[in-house]
């Protein structure tokens, strides 16, 4: 039984550990998504818009640029490019499986650029709150093992591990110490 108690406090910290890296993989592909937004922006001038660049894309699935100098400036924010001219449009087909579709707008009085983008946000917070509940559960089956080892498995301890988890166990492992 030590065996399996003990693999499956591995695993726990594993899950653990893959949870925080996918995070931190997500979060930075997410940062290079804003980054080639910020770029793409930052090419866009009151002359117009240098759509060269846009050839190396990686996270931007279109972009669009409206010339809306004879749009009313009285207009509401939706209706604001329907009477206006496309100067530009780039679409690319390339978009991932694990990320979102955002879509923003940007301009001044004489144009308006709108692109879609691909977030990762939300991807990374799933994965996550997965490897976290993954390791949630094999951490609380590692402790109930523990106690029950040790015999000293009851209601009030299992409900301590369910909820408090690694807490749980640490304040059992406190006080078993504590009593002898």
């Amino acid at each position: 039984m030590k065996k399996v108690s003990y693999g499956s406090l591995y695993m726990a910290f594993i899950f653990l550990l893959v949870g925080f890296a996918s995070f931190g993989y997500f979060q930075m592909k997410e940062g290079e998504s804003l980054n080639e937004k910020r770029d793409v922006l930052s090419s866009f001038d009151s002359n117009g818009f240098d759509g060269e660049n846009l050839k190396q894309l990686s996270f931007i699935s279109s972009v669009k640029v409206y010339n809306v100098s004879a749009v009313k400036p009285n207009s509401s924010v939706f209706e604001y490019v329907k009477g206006a001219s496309t100067q530009y449009e780039y679409e690319s087909n390339s978009k991932s499986v694990l990320s979102d579709s955002i879509h923003s707008g940007s301009g001044d009085g004489k144009w308006y650029l709108e692109l879609e983008r691909e977030s990762y946000h939300s991807t990374s917070v799933y994965f996550l709150m997965a490897f976290v509940m993954l390791y949630w559960c094999f951490f609380t089956y590692w402790s109930f093992m523990k106690l029950y080892e040790d015999k000293k498995l009851t209601m009030m301890w299992g409900l301590t591990l369910v909820f408090f988890n690694l807490f749980g166990y640490y304040a059992y492992h406190i006080t078993s110490e504590s009593n002898g």
